[in-house]
């Protein structure tokens, strides 16, 4: 009996846990964009040889420490469903661009259709992000978690 009224009770929380709905005061801040490409290209090519492996690899660890010393990404989601994304090259000069998002079934989509200076590939139904921990971790639309792609709350 008191197995069962443990399960009850542990099926009962994990239950009402997962019906939890997503504010957009939960998502409101900043974000630092995290880009680690040798993660995305290991999940993305589980066919490759073990030499094409290591090159893959050599060259985009380098690519990856050369990015995120130069290039800095940040996402400020608003109360007006407002996102601004900052991005700052090393000796450039900060450029600032608007886009869109709203929550969708406890998915946050980022609508980048009206802007036409920057394209994130989201808008068309190519993908979402969900709030895990503070931080926002990207899927693809069948529902698989992104990789090597994710925003850190700052």
């Amino acid at each position: 009996m008191k197995i069962k009224l443990l399960v009850l009770t542990m099926l009962t929380l994990s239950w009402s846990y997962a019906q939890k709905n997503l504010k957009k005061s939960d998502v409101y801040g900043k974000y630092k964009l995290v880009l680690n490409l040798t993660d995305v290209i290991e999940s993305e090519n589980d066919d490759m040889s073990l030499l094409e492996e290591i090159i893959v690899t050599s060259i985009t660890s380098s690519i990856d420490r050369l990015s995120n010393d130069y290039v800095n990404v940040t996402f400020d989601f608003r109360n007006n469903n407002s996102l601004l994304v900052k991005i700052k090259a090393r000796d450039e000069k900060e450029e600032n661009e608007y886009l869109r998002w709203k929550i969708i079934n406890n998915k946050i989509y980022i609508d980048d259709s009206d802007n036409p200076n920057i394209n994130i590939k989201i808008n068309g139904g190519e993908g979402y992000w969900i709030l895990e921990n503070k931080n926002l971790l990207k899927y693809n639309k069948d529902e698989t978690r992104m990789n090597g792609i994710y925003l850190i709350r700052i």
